[in-house]
């Protein structure tokens, strides 16, 4: 069902991150099951898509949470929003064939490009500059250090050749001491409390 969007108090700074006006580049997100990741993370890409146009790179934590991601997620966004459908389809059209340009990892629109990995993929974290990172479930085991070092510190550098960059990461928290208790540690560690 497709309607306005009312967003929950608790979700208006989050969401407000991604303004361009605000002049922060990072935002831990640790929150719990079902409260708000998703949405976030979805209503960013569309305010990317249309008013912000850049390189953008979703991390999940394995290559087939990725393509559930696209599939599941983010296709259905572009079917029902339709100023994203609209940006999606002039980008293909720009392109000459649809394949060409919105394929299930990787999507084009005016101005800019989203694309889908899994933590688990080397490749994935190397091989282009954004500037907008995301990463959801970092708690998950897919983050985990590779022999080619931290993780998440490599898919960061992605972005460092933007001055306006913005950096997502999110996961729900597992233990003390997770990736995402660490990243949230070391921030301003905002919370948001209810009366």
């Amino acid at each position: 069902v497709v309607g306005k969007f009312e967003p929950h108090p608790y979700q208006i700074e989050p969401l407000d991150f991604f303004s361009s006006s605000n002049p922060d580049e990072k935002m831990v997100l640790m929150c719990g099951a079902q409260m708000m990741k998703t949405l976030i993370l979805l209503i960013a890409l569309g305010y990317i898509i249309d008013h912000d146009p850049g390189p953008v790179l979703i991390v999940q934590p394995t290559g087939d949470d990725a393509e559930s991601f696209s599939s599941e997620r983010i296709g259905p966004m572009i079917q029902d929003v339709p100023v994203v459908g609209e940006k999606m389809a002039k980008a293909a059209a720009e392109a000459k064939s649809r394949a060409s340009s919105n394929k299930i990892l990787q999507k084009r629109f005016r101005g800019g490009q989203v694309s889908l990995t899994g933590a688990v993929s080397d490749s994935g974290l190397r091989r282009r500059s954004v500037r907008y990172l995301l990463c959801d479930e970092i708690d998950a085991d897919g983050y985990g250090d590779s022999e080619n070092g931290d993780k998440l510190r490599r898919a960061e550098m992605r972005t460092v050749t933007y001055w306006n960059r913005k950096i997502l990461f999110c996961s729900t928290p597992t233990v003390e001491g997770g990736r995402i208790h660490d990243a949230y540690l070391d921030g301003d560690q905002r919370q948001f409390f209810v009366p």
